[in-house]
């Protein structure tokens, strides 16, 4: 993926979590589940962490990464405390 369109798809999940989190706690409480949140925290992560490798940043990439991978595990936990 170009660096383009990695900055403008974490600009896309950014702003939809901005928005979703302005509706949730200004308009109405939406019963979204805590996985779903952490799903788009999970890809939103991810997706910063190649960024900052395709910039040259392998600190913050691995960080980011790492942060992505831990937060898989807290979204297939809670998948599976669903079933």
């Amino acid at each position: 993926m170009s660096r383009n369109l990695l900055s403008k798809l974490n600009t896309g999940i950014a702003l939809f979590m901005l928005v979703f989190a302005f509706y949730y706690f200004f308009i109405d409480a939406i019963s979204i589940p805590l996985s779903v949140i952490f799903s788009f925290l999970t890809v939103m992560f991810f997706l910063l962490g190649v960024h900052y490798f395709k910039n040259r940043k392998k600190t913050m990439g691995y960080l980011y990464i790492v942060v992505a991978v831990f937060l898989i595990f807290v979204v297939l936990n809670d998948f599976f405390a669903m079933l």
